[in-house]
């Protein structure tokens, strides 16, 4: 996404701008420092400061709290004093489009005036009645961050290490280098500059993600009722005859007149299917390729690489944890439709990285409904007096996780 210099988003707001730097102002220095903003046909804006707020030091009015967690709570300050931190150029944009508004109101108003004096307290005001996007995207990330920290608490799980989040930014790297989206012969350092990141400055983005995938793993060895273990992994084929009652994306079809025959015909195709794979007249993996109605994996001979136990629907697993290698499933039924399935290799078989890339997977999956529920379930108090209505508090619009909580399409 591009970023406008102050200039240019001042020159939006009016038309032209001339930005003088205050070491080229004879303004003496206060403790509320000015910015003058003279406005005429061709408009010149003149800022004397170039930090018009700055947090206090001592504890805020209640007034200027803005959001909190539980008991925790974040003032209109510190959220201010935190975009300056992690985003200097959003901040300037902040400070300058309540500038502008000032001043626009001033010379288009009622009582229009050719020359305003704008005061950091006005400044202040004008984003406190009006805050722009970046300081609520702001709030939200703070609100988020404090939310995750005290549910990694609640959970006893540590914060992650800066070596934690770099094993797993590395494990990101290296999927894109797979993927060929990093070309061959450019180094990560290289291809991360190319977007004007830092492998630092990723590592504090990430950091939130892979408490949520801490927090994720939780959750699935509660549901399991057991730490996960090597007999939770299975790497597994199958074909899919999808009927259009699932509503599922690849379900083509179009709804049939009677669903009970059509269900019918479905698993007649998938029994004839199986029924040609045990005779020996097909291959299971040329089986899939010519009839199977997942997109995901018909190119892959079916293959839906390794998962850990809670990615599939629960029919689907019931099987295929209890198959072995190499032995091919009877029909059975999921929401997507009818399946026959095999096992391709154990968990007692795979490698560390293969283990690792499933529950990747799995924790990219379910990420985001784990964080829209801790937003928003009981157990977390989360105010936020910015948040636009319609969403969550403390949520950003949504983006989506990538993965899968069925057979992938």
């Amino acid at each position: 996404m591009r970023r406008h210099t102050l200039p240019a988003l001042i020159a939006a707001a009016w038309c032209t701008t001339a930005l003088v730097s205050s070491h080229a102002m004879d303004t003496p220095k206060t403790s509320d420092k000015k910015a003058h903003v003279a406005v005429e046909p061709t408009v010149k804006a003149t800022v004397a400061a170039a930090h018009v707020v700055s947090a206090p030091a001592n504890t805020a009015a209640k007034s200027d709290v803005v959001g909190s967690v539980n008991n925790k709570e974040f003032t209109w300050s510190e959220v201010l004093s935190h975009l300056e931190k992690d985003d200097p150029q959003a901040y300037v944009q902040a400070l300058a489009s309540a500038v502008a508004m000032k001043a626009a109101e001033a010379k288009f108003g009622l009582n229009g005036v050719n020359t305003i004096t704008v005061t950091r307290a006005d400044a202040l005001a004008a984003l406190r009645k009006a805050p722009p996007r970046p300081v609520v995207t702001e709030l939200s990330r703070m609100l988020q961050t404090e939310a995750l920290h005290q549910q990694l608490v609640a959970n006893h799980l540590a914060d992650p290490t800066d070596a934690e989040v770099n094993t797993y930014l590395s494990r990101l790297l290296k999927d894109l280098r797979e993927r060929g989206i990093i070309k061959a012969g450019q180094t990560d350092e290289e291809f991360l500059r190319e977007r004007n990141y830092t492998r630092a400055k990723l590592v504090g983005d990430l950091r939130p993600q892979v408490e949520t995938f801490a927090l994720v793993h939780k959750d699935l060895e509660k549901k399991l009722g057991h730490p996960v273990s090597d007999a939770d992994y299975v790497q597994a084929s199958h074909i899919l005859i999808a009927t259009a009652a699932s509503g599922l994306p690849f379900a083509t079809q179009p709804t049939p007149d009677d669903p009970k025959k059509a269900d019918a015909d479905a698993l007649a195709k998938i029994t004839a299917i199986a029924s040609d794979i045990k005779s020996g007249k097909k291959t299971f993996e040329q089986a899939a390729k010519e009839s199977s109605d997942d997109p995901g994996s018909k190119e892959k001979s079916g293959d839906l690489g390794p998962f850990v136990r809670g990615t599939m629907y629960p029919e689907f697993e019931a099987v295929t944890f209890k198959l072995e290698p190499g032995v091919v499933s009877d029909p059975i039924k999921t929401q997507a439709g009818w399946h026959i399935i095999k096992v391709t290799k154990l968990g007692k078989s795979m490698t560390a990285a293969e283990k690792q890339k499933a529950l990747d997977t799995y924790d990219q999956a379910h990420s985001q409904a784990y964080m829209q529920q801790m937003m928003t379930g009981a157990g977390v108090g989360i105010v936020n007096k910015l948040q636009p209505q319609g969403l969550p508090p403390g949520m950003a619009p949504p983006g989506g996780a990538r993965g899968r909580t069925a057979p992938p399409q």
